[in-house]
């Protein structure tokens, strides 16, 4: 098994200053604190995102089609900023070439690079990015309206539906983002996405993540000047690999 570069040297080679640092070149991209078992980066491609329109170049065909297939251009072209910043940072991570990173998708989905573990997120213009030396999934998502509540809650962990009926109704989708974000994070750093369900595991509605598969933690991940999202994070223990 190739030996990954350690958080610390991911964070040199992004070039982080301190936990909150911008990446150079990056504007808009920060380092958000978190465990020091990954590198949390969080952007919005449609705040002063200079960077988001560099597709030429940077994006593969396909990703350059897939871009083009979506309905809406605004959702589109939030895609491909999404994942010009990827490229960015991943190759910065392997010391590659944005446009040389190759991406390959598993069986079950799970994007992977030679080089580095990396997970991404993004809802709307909001970009989350994780990086590791060990398997590791994030995720973001607004918080919804209480009809997506009503819809989906229900099909949770059964403890994790109870606890979201016992809330106050004005506390209910906050919460309901809080265990998305949550069960998103841990698929993603498992590898397998929603076939594994999400009424398996359970995550929990408090402030205080559960911890329902060994060797893998959840954190939640605070997104200064963005109350109406919610963002989690999944790490797995260096004792947890084989």
């Amino acid at each position: 098994m190739a030996v990954l570069p350690t958080v610390a040297e991911l964070r040199r080679r992004l070039g982080v200053d301190g936990d909150r640092g911008e990446l150079p070149g990056l504007p808009g991209v920060r380092c958000l604190p978190g465990p020091g078992s990954a590198v949390v980066l969080l952007a919005d491609t449609a705040a002063g995102a200079v960077w988001a329109p560099r597709r030429d170049g940077v994006l593969s065909r396909d990703e350059m089609e897939r871009a083009a297939r979506f309905v809406f251009p605004r959702l589109g072209e939030a895609w491909a900023g999404a994942h010009v910043l990827l490229r960015e940072v991943l190759g910065r991570a392997t010391l590659t070439s944005a446009a040389h990173v190759r991406i390959r998708t598993g069986e079950s989905g799970k994007p992977s690079v030679d080089g580095v573990e990396f997970s991404l997120s993004h809802t709307g213009s909001v970009v989350l990015i994780g990086l590791g030396d060990l398997p590791l999934g994030v995720d973001v998502e607004k918080v919804p309206e209480e009809r997506a509540v009503q819809q989906v809650g229900s099909s949770f962990h059964p403890r994790e539906a109870a606890e979201l009926l016992g809330l106050p109704a004005d506390e209910r989708p906050g919460a309901f983002a809080r265990v998305w974000v949550r069960k998103e994070a841990l698929l993603k750093a498992i590898g397998t996405g929603l076939s594994r369900g999400i009424s398996r595991d359970y995550v929990g509605t408090g402030t205080v993540p559960g911890t329902p598969v060994p060797g893998l933690r959840i954190h939640d991940v605070a997104l200064p000047g963005l109350p109406g999202h919610r963002a989690a994070l999944c790490t797995t223990a260096a004792a947890a690999v084989p």
